[in-house]
């Protein structure tokens, strides 16, 4: 007898207790455009009124969602109500989509398809010509105007624009709006309409002949841009060999490619003048020819030839730039509380940067390098808006072939500045080892297979 009242007591528990299991949430997924990743953003869901509704956010964990619908403002839950989700950013959106509510514990909407209201296709902030926009707009906001100085000029009533738009000589701030269904989204583009942009290098060393350095030689480069109008907030951009020691530089140093670093210099006026030093390269018996790259934003002010040699420059070996189409994925915003989290396909598949305060529209691109004479390394570069200094530490997910033993290896200042990461195996399966690491902040890190031993390893990279 008391093992039945016991039974029946258990089965009306269970029955109290489920309501509030069945009632609660509603999910989904959410698939992000080429260039925005829709982790953190918020998702709206509402009964009837968009303005009655409750949020929740986009897990960096696969892009899941999951919204308590009880949150939701004078809304009773029972099963077969319509529940709608949708996006609203600042310049992002979704269309809504719809479930009904069926108390099986939780109910899961259709696939979220972030867009975004305006794009431009390869809008440059330098025109030496007639300016032309090419945009396309996603329904339902097709209602498009240009604003300029206030004044607002119908463009289209269509989903893609392209002509002439109305500038001035010098600098232009303008607002594409688009607009339809009550709402409307605001894209800003700012841009320098020249009549002529002229460049002049010049090089500053003991015994320099125009283009020709000596091997190991100490030299100033000067770099003199004029405008014909005033120009503000543009990014000067001068491509140095990495086989050039930049010594001396008020600018930005970043790693461009495997053949070139970058100095970039925010710049404003019509008398532009940058100087920065470096170190030549030792070479031998033969020259060597480098290639020195300067670009104001997007247009290309010169390329030029130099030559580095111990006695005679007749007969060079090229030495080109590696020039390579920069695409990363940009995220609105990111905390320590909501991290940056960036998921790849490859060896690597999850790599978290943890910044240590709020960082508005974070970007990030990871390239991994091919590994030719590096046999069992594979090595990765971190291409980021952000500070180091403003990064906590940075976490990566791995997985390894069980006939491996994988070392984890980071990167301070270049390729032969390294120590070596402790890492944490976090499980298995048939095919892989899971393994996981938090690092300091870095831009590099290479994954190396004990096979290839710690020597050869090591004479790589020195």
């Amino acid at each position: 007898m008391k093992t039945i009242t016991k039974t029946i007591f258990a089965i009306l528990l269970v029955l109290l207790l489920l309501p509030s299991v069945k009632a609660g949430f509603a999910c989904g997924i959410v698939n992000g455009t080429v260039d925005m990743e829709p982790q953190w953003m918020q998702v709206n869901i509402y009964n009837n009124n968009p303005e009655q509704h409750a949020s929740c956010s986009v897990s960096p964990a696969e892009n899941k969602f999951c919204c308590d619908t009880e949150a939701i403002p004078a809304f009773t839950w029972k099963a077969g109500k319509e529940i709608t989700a949708e996006i609203q950013d600042s310049k992002y959106f979704s269309t809504p989509v719809t479930l009904q509510t069926t108390g099986k514990g939780y109910d899961i909407f259709p696939t979220i398809q972030l867009k975004k209201a305006i794009s431009l296709h390869e809008f440059n902030k330098i025109h030496l010509e007639s300016v032309y926009l090419n945009a396309s707009f996603e329904q339902p906001y097709t209602n498009v105007e240009l604003e300029k100085q206030g004044i607002k000029t119908p463009l289209t009533n269509k989903s893609n624009y392209y002509g002439e738009i109305d500038s001035d000589y010098g600098m232009n701030y303008l607002k594409i709006i688009a607009s339809g269904q009550g709402r409307e989204f605001i894209e800003e583009i700012n841009f320098a309409k020249l009549e002529d942009l002229n460049f002049n290098r010049l090089i500053t060393c003991n015994k320099c002949n125009q283009n020709l350095i000596k091997t190991n030689q100490k030299t100033t480069i000067t770099l003199e841009a004029n405008p014909s109008h005033y120009i503000e907030g543009m990014e000067l951009k001068e491509y140095v060999p990495k086989d050039f020691e930049i010594t001396k530089t008020n600018g930005k140093v970043e790693e461009y490619s495997q053949t070139h670093n970058i100095i970039t210099w925010n710049v404003s006026g019509n008398e532009i003048k940058r100087t920065y030093q470096v170190k030549a390269p030792n070479v031998w018996f033969f020259p060597k020819q480098y290639i020195f790259r300067t670009e104001l934003e997007n247009q290309l002010l010169d390329e030029s030839e130099i030559i580095v040699s111990r006695f005679f420059s007749f007969w060079t070996f090229d030495e080109g730039i590696e020039f390579k189409s920069v695409k990363r994925k940009a995220y609105s915003r990111i905390s320590p509380e909501t991290p940056l989290v960036f998921r790849m396909k490859n060896q690597i598949t999850k790599i978290g940067i943890i910044p240590k305060q709020t960082i508005q529209k974070a970007e990030l691109k990871v390239e991994e390098y091919e590994e030719g004479e590096l046999g069992d390394v594979s090595y990765y570069s971190f291409n980021t808006n952000i500070n180091l200094e403003d990064i906590e530490k940075i976490y990566v997910e791995f997985k390894m072939n069980k006939t491996q033993n994988i070392s984890l290896y980071i990167f301070e200042n270049s390729w032969k500045e390294w120590e070596q990461g402790k890492i944490e195996v976090t499980g298995e399966d048939e095919d892989f080892t899971y393994c996981q690491t938090y690092i300091s902040p870095t831009k590099k890190i290479a994954l190396a297979g004990e096979e290839t031993n710690n020597w050869n390893f090591l004479k790589i990279f020195n």
